[in-house]
């Protein structure tokens, strides 16, 4: 046992407190008790290397066990690293996220300093744990120490006792030496096992110093990791306030040219909503005329059909009274000759009238309905002559298109579009709701006014002649 404290056995004190006997058995004691505190020793030092080789084993477990827990760490922090840079590229996409992608970068960083520390925290509890389970150790074999030199201090006692009982007989004076030898056997093996524990402390303390210094020399790299960490993150964190900066700028510009257009479209709007004003105005004018025309129409024709319904029944009375008291054929005939007449000059003239009045009815509806052909016009995509389906006006020209014919102006000029009307450069297209609101309305309204149409052809008056 390479730095162990040699046990020096003062052989003539042993010898002093031992009565004046043989040599030879004085020697053989000596020697006997050697053996045995050797033995012991040894017994005490396999004891404590499998302590230290167990300890040692644990403490290795339980580095493998933080290497792997920091390897977890490094790897969600390369997600985390994945996920900045994804974060960052949908940053360039859309500049209006940015705030809210920087304070989740912002909160990702904090977690990432949480975890670190959180790791530190815990590496030192773990390291605290371990000196403080050394530092008990090591009280713990003091106290032994201790307390093998308070049985030392006894033993020495003892041996006075003895001593001074060995005055008396040679008989007991014998016994005694056997008993010194015995006692100082004991002794010298306590003070051997008292070395070896002084060993075990040293050795104790110097692995207490490396494990400090290796402590230490961890807290430093992980404090430069850490402040390397923390200078990327800042640099980083100046190249995107920086680009987000120059997505501000352009967004501003964006904002300006966005205030010209919407200024541009609240006019053309303006001026689309008056059109539309004035267009409801005088389809509503004439719908009420018609209407009007129609309902006057409706009512002159039920008062001539009921007042024609009373004079025949009352013709029709005058007639079957008639028939009563005439009994010959040709008082008949003569009757319903001058009834035919008399209906004839009666009906005739109201009828007439009746027709002047539907051709003039048919004649304001289709010059209605081609009004409403001519305002159709406006509802006309310039591009394929069909209404307007899903309308889109362009910018800066104004002019109306249908989305499918928009992207097939697209598609043609290889993804730049070109007003078909006025060869202008599209800077942006918008879908026209109001337009196509308007284009709804007067969809149906037409179909209404078709239809009415088609009920007026088949309303027809017949003459009596006819």
């Amino acid at each position: 046992m390479e730095g162990v404290p040699q046990i020096v056995i003062d052989a003539p004190a042993l010898t002093a407190l031992a009565p004046a006997a043989n040599p030879a058995a004085r020697g053989h004691a000596l020697r006997t008790s050697k053996s045995i505190a050797r033995s012991y020793t040894t017994r005490i030092w396999v004891c404590n290397s499998l302590n230290k080789r167990r300890k040692v084993e644990e403490f290795n477990i339980k580095w493998n066990r933080i290497k792997a827990e920091i390897e977890v760490y490094q790897k969600d922090i390369q997600k985390v690293i994945l996920e900045k840079q994804r974060l960052e590229v949908i940053t360039r996409i859309f500049p209006i996220a940015n705030r809210f992608i920087q304070a989740e970068l912002q909160e990702r960083n904090e977690k990432i300093a949480h975890i670190r520390r959180h790791d530190l925290l815990e590496e030192k509890q773990q390291n605290n744990h371990s000196i403080d389970t050394r530092n008990e150790a090591t009280t713990k074999m003091e106290r032994d120490i201790v307390a093998l030199k308070e049985d030392v201090e006894k033993q020495k006692g003892v041996e006075v006792t003895l001593r001074t009982q060995l005055a008396g007989t040679k008989h007991i004076k014998t016994e005694q030496e056997v008993s010194a030898g015995f006692y100082k056997k004991r002794i010298v093996e306590l003070e051997k096992v008292i070395k070896n524990l002084e060993f075990d402390i040293v050795e104790l303390r110097v692995s207490l110093v490396k494990h400090s210094r290796r402590s230490d020399d961890l807290k430093k790299h992980d404090n430069e990791y850490l402040m390397h960490a923390e200078q990327t993150f800042r640099d980083e964190n100046t190249a995107l306030q920086k680009r987000l900066r120059e997505l501000i700028d352009a967004n501003k510009e964006v904002t300006m040219n966005y205030q010209a257009i919407k200024k541009n479209h609240d006019l053309k709007r303006n001026e689309f909503e008056e059109l539309v004003m004035e267009l409801e105005e005088a389809k509503n004018a004439c719908q009420l005329a018609i209407e009007k025309d129609i309902a006057d129409l409706l009512t002159k024709v039920n008062d001539t059909i009921n007042e024609y319904e009373l004079k025949l029944e009352r013709k029709e009375e005058q007639m079957w009274a008639m028939s009563l008291q005439m009994t010959e054929e040709t008082t008949i005939t003569e009757l319903s000759a001058v009834v035919a007449e008399l209906q004839k000059k009666q009906f005739q003239p109201r009828m007439e009238r009746l027709k002047a009045i539907e051709k003039d009815i048919k004649g304001r509806m289709e010059e209605y309905a081609l009004a409403e052909e001519r305002m159709e016009t406006g509802f006309l995509c310039p591009r394929d002559l069909q209404c307007f389906k899903i309308p889109m006006t362009l910018i800066p020209c104004g002019h109306t298109y249908c989305k499918h014919c928009v992207d097939s102006l697209r598609e043609e000029n290889y993804n730049v579009v070109k007003c078909q009307v006025c060869n202008t450069p599209v800077q942006n297209v918008f879908r026209n709701e109001q337009l196509e609101s308007v284009g709804e309305q007067f969809t149906r309204r037409k179909t209404l006014t078709l239809s009415f149409l088609e009920w007026i052809k088949m309303l027809k008056v017949y003459l009596p002649d006819e």
